[in-house]
Order: structure tokens, then C-alpha cells, then sequence
């Protein structure tokens, strides 16, 4: 006779395994979920590194920090200094790209290149610096001028110009008489440093006039006059600022909003954004464009776009700040003691009055930044007090 109840019983446990299997995910996302939104009040103390340096700037590294000043620069990873190198610069502006950083000498002829390890280049131009910008192949695009015109040139990271892809042993080195051809207020370099996007604004005619300029170094390019395989003139437009989002894509920001074009060879317009009010700043990173509006008698306004020109993001804010960035999914905002974190979601991620801040910069690792106070330089990671 066959027992019912011992049938029962062995099915059981066999139910319940099966529920387990099916609860499993559904308790990961819910994990995953509240991870993502999570608000967190207060941080431990990973490491620390005595700051004995208090007229220095800050940028964010290779999961770490390069602190630059004057007479030479520091890459601090981990709470340990990875690399000391000295320098003499009046005025010392950075660029990163992925493992390349560079360090130039604005108004004067000196720059130094950089990888995780150490200085790998240290170049004396040949006309003064205005600004340099580095591709992630340690390609350095150097923008220069003199009284009459400015120049922009291509150095590796051992010194000599950057020799043209056609092997005629022409060398990339733009000039552009002022006269002729207008101010030129900023370019970019594509990540593997073989295309350029300059602006030249030109006001000779009464009317303000700008020219973006696609250059291509590679081989769709060698059969172009100058390497330009765009150029672009628009009416009443200022592009204070140009980068590459990707290399293919390169974002103008405009007076009044941005364009976005698809550059693989040639450009094209992708995404055309205008706005009405003030922009007050503007963040970008590989994902993600925005604009912070400024209006009067309310709260500033970030708007965030995907690369396709999605909106994502229409939040006010009430925080003050003097620093402003994306980092991954992430806006971090600070000033001189207070730091806010805004997910890309709409979520406060925290919020944290400090004594005070000379740089609030993101780490690698989950919920792990870099704090800079007048005393210390701490790696911090962020917790609940639940």
C-alpha cells in the first residue's frame, strides 16, 4: 500500500528548494536596487596621507589623484605615492586620458607627459602654451600662439611632432594667421589621437562667426587639404568648449546648449540641444551630457542627456556649489565644506558637511572617494549609520 503522507513529505523539501531558486534573483534585484538608490549619512576611513601642500590643485587619476602645483606634481594611489616629479611652471594646467595625464605651462613653452609609472616626456614647444589636451595613446595635442597666429601640433610622448600618417615625413603642425582666420577658443583630441575639432571664432566681418574645423590624421584623411574633412560655419553661436565623449563622438557646447556629432571619419550632426536661461556650468563623461540652468529667483536646474539626446534627468537643486562633475552614474558636487552627490537617477546619494574641502574626487571601488582637506588627503568610503 502506497503512503500518501511519505509521498508528501519527500516533495516538500523539493518545493522548497524550488521556491528558494525563484526567491534568489528576485531578492538580488532587490539588493541591486536598493544599492542603487541608497542614501548614505556618514564615511569611514580607509587611509590617509599627510597634505603638507597647501597652495595645491587636484585631479581625479587612474583611481587615485595627481596633485600639481608650481614646482612639481604627485600621483597619490591608495593612500601611497606612486610617483614625485619636479618641475618650474608659472601656471601648471592638466589633461588625462585613461593612463596618460599631461602637465603644460600655460603662458610659457614647458609640458611633461605622464603614465602610471613615471614622466615619460618633457617638451620645450616652440611657441607659447595656451592649453594641451592628451589622447589615451599618449598622443599630446599642444594649442599655441604668438602675436599673429596660433598653431596647434601633435608631440608623442618622447618629444618630436607626430609624423602624418601618408609617411612623406609631413608633420602635423596647424597655423592659423589671426588675421585670416579669427581666435581660436578651444579644440579636442580623439581618444586614439588621430582626429582633431577646433573652433575659430572670427568677428572681422561685424558679426559673430564660428568655424568648427574636423580634422582626420588617419587614412580617410590623407587626401584631404589640411587633413580637414569638415568644416562647419554657424551664425551668432560661441563654442566656449569642445571634447571628445568617445572617439567618435565629439560634444561642441554652445552659448545656449550643445551639438553632438558622430565623427568615425567624418562628421555628422546627431544631437542639436538649445536652451533658454542661463548656463551656469556643463558636465559630460562617456555616457551621459548636461547643463546646469540657472534661473532667476529659484533653484538651479540640471538637465541630463544620454549620447543620443534623451533626456534622463530634469532636477532643481538647492546646493551651492563651486565644483561640479559626472563620474560614472553619478554628479558630485562641492564647495569649501559641504559635499552633495546626485545619482543620475534622481537620487540623493549623500550629503556631507565636512571642516573643509580642497577636493571631494570619486575612486574606482564602490562608494569610495578621495577627500582633500587642508591637512590630510583621505580615501574614504561612504556608510550608513544603520
Amino acid at each position: 500500500m502506497i503512503n500518501n503522507n511519505s509521498i508528501n513529505k519527500k516533495r516538500f523539501p523539493i518545493k522548497v528548494i524550488y521556491i528558494c531558486l525563484l526567491c534568489i534573483p528576485i531578492l538580488y534585484i532587490g539588493f541591486l536596487h536598493l544599492r542603487k538608490n541608497s542614501s548614505y549619512s556618514t564615511y569611514k576611513i580607509i587611509s590617509s596621507l599627510s597634505n603638507l601642500e597647501t597652495t595645491s590643485n587636484y585631479i581625479n587619476y587612474r583611481n587615485g589623484i595627481i596633485r600639481y602645483e608650481k614646482n612639481g606634481a604627485v600621483y597619490i594611489k591608495e593612500g601611497k605615492i606612486i610617483w614625485n616629479y619636479s618641475y618650474e611652471m608659472n601656471d601648471p594646467i592638466v589633461d588625462v586620458c585613461e593612463e596618460y595625464a599631461v602637465i603644460s605651462d600655460r603662458g610659457n613653452k614647458l609640458l611633461c607627459i605622464f603614465n602610471e609609472k613615471k614622466c615619460v616626456g618633457r617638451i620645450n614647444t616652440l611657441n607659447t602654451i595656451i592649453t594641451s589636451k592628451i589622447s589615451s595613446k599618449g598622443v599630446v595635442a599642444v594649442m599655441m600662439s604668438d602675436h599673429d597666429n596660433y598653431y596647434v601640433q601633435l608631440y608623442y610622448e618622447n618629444g618630436p611632432l607626430v609624423v602624418d600618417s601618408t609617411q612623406e615625413n609631413m608633420l602635423v603642425d596647424m597655423k592659423m594667421g589671426i588675421e585670416k582666420y579669427g581666435h581660436l577658443i578651444d579644440f579636442a583630441i580623439s581618444k586614439d589621437g588621430k582626429k582633431i575639432v577646433l573652433d575659430m571664432l572670427n568677428l572681422t566681418s561685424g558679426k559673430i562667426r564660428s568655424n568648427l574645423g574636423f580634422y582626420n590624421y588617419g587614412e580617410v584623411g590623407q587626401n584631404k587639404i589640411d587633413r580637414l574633412v569638415g568644416g562647419l560655419p554657424y551664425e551668432n553661436i560661441i563654442f566656449p568648449k569642445i571634447v571628445f565623449l568617445n572617439n567618435d563622438l565629439v560634444c561642441a557646447f554652445k552659448d545656449k546648449g550643445f551639438m553632438i556629432y558622430s565623427m568615425p571619419e567624418t562628421p555628422e550632426l546627431v544631437v542639436d540641444k538649445t536652451f533658454e536661461g542661463k548656463i551656469k556650468s556643463v558636465i559630460y563623461n562617456e555616457k551621459y551630457v548636461g547643463v546646469v540652468l540657472e534661473e532667476e529667483s529659484s533653484p538651479s536646474k540640471i538637465l541630463l542627456f544620454n549620447l543620443k539626446g534623451k533626456k534622463i534627468l530634469d532636477k532643481k537643486f538647492d546646493f551651492e556649489y563651486s565644483h561640479i562633475f559626472l563620474s560614472g552614474n553619478e554628479i558630485i558636487m562641492y564647495n569649501e565644506t559641504t559635499c552633495y552627490i546626485l545619482r543620475t537617477n534622481g537620487t540623493e546619494k549623500f550629503r556631507h558637511t565636512f571642516d573643509d574641502i580642497k577636493a571631494f574626487l570619486p575612486c574606482d571601488s564602490i562608494n569610495r572617494y578621495v577627500l582633500v582637506n587642508e591637512l590630510d588627503i583621505l580615501e574614504i568610503e561612504l556608510s550608513s549609520k544603520y
